[in-house]
């Protein structure tokens, strides 16, 4: 029995050090990254360009090197610009947390996968390039209001956009499919609203060849609209996970080193006296 008191310390202390040095390779090493697909063959993917940007700064100061009068801008001119920096940098893909990004979450995800998805948008951008939709979206609506823009997701039935606010009105852009809702005959940006209205539009912006979206926005009654507070994801469901996950970024450090606090002091300091 002695022996077993003693082994216990010595297996939980042997384990609290071994998370703790899952999370640190996962955050000093490319085993934190998450994986990256191929582009599509219409995908503008520049692999220089994800060399170039590491977190959402970089994404601004990218924009600024194209465009030196970026910040005094038209907010249609930078929200395009942003949104065309976007689609060059992602390829679609679904960024997951694996064991050495976030252990906890990559745990929990075994027992439900929607704790497996990435929300930080820093993380997704420096740990890969391959995104789902709701992702690349959310992507560009933080670089959005880091610009000084007002943004907010949009939820469709299986696909999720983003818009922008400018002259009173909103307009939709959709990053994953790398195009926003221009209408040719008027020269404007519509919204989801907008294209809702306007099937024709809707069907030319998502050729059947390309996608099945196109009803999804013509069919409005699933349309979900999240403006406040700034910053929202498109579900109160993925708001309370990106939360979280950002809870679990500190405590798949702070878990690991109560535990060999606490057994370290089992082991060493009460052997002692």
């Amino acid at each position: 029995m002695k022996n077993k008191a003693k082994k216990t310390p010595l297996i939980f202390f042997a384990f609290g050090l071994c998370l703790f040095v899952i999370a640190l390779l996962g955050d000093l090493t490319s085993l934190g990254n998450y994986e990256n697909m191929k582009a599509r063959d219409w995908e503008k993917f520049s692999l220089e360009l994800t060399r170039k940007i590491n977190n959402s700064d970089d994404f601004v100061l990218e924009a600024i090197e194209r465009n030196p009068n970026f910040t005094k801008s038209s907010k249609q001119e930078r929200a395009i610009l942003l949104h065309n920096l976007v689609s060059e940098y992602f390829t679609s893909g679904h960024a997951r947390h694996n064991l050495f990004s976030n252990w906890i979450l990559y745990s929990l995800g075994q027992i439900h996968p929607a704790f497996l998805s990435i929300y930080d948008h820093n993380h997704l951008i420096s740990r890969g390039h391959s995104l789902i939709c709701s992702q690349h979206s959310y992507v560009l609506m933080k670089l959005s209001i880091q610009s000084g823009l007002t943004a907010r997701h949009v939820g469709l039935n299986g696909h999720v956009v983003c818009e922008i606010f400018w002259d009173r009105k909103w307009h939709m852009f959709d990053p994953s499919m790398e195009l926003f809702a221009l209408d040719m005959t008027t020269d404007r940006i519509e919204s989801v609203s907008g294209l809702e209205q306007n099937p024709s539009l809707a069907h030319t912006l998502y050729p059947k060849h390309r996608s099945n979206f196109a009803d999804t926005f013509i069919s409005s009654e699933d349309n979900s609209f999240n403006a406040h507070p700034l910053g929202v994801y498109f579900e109160w469901k993925s708001q309370v996970l990106m939360y979280f996950e950002l809870f679990a970024n500190y405590m798949q450090y702070i878990f690991p080193v109560v535990l060999v606090l606490f057994c370290g002091r089992f082991l060493f300091i009460n052997r002692s006296v």
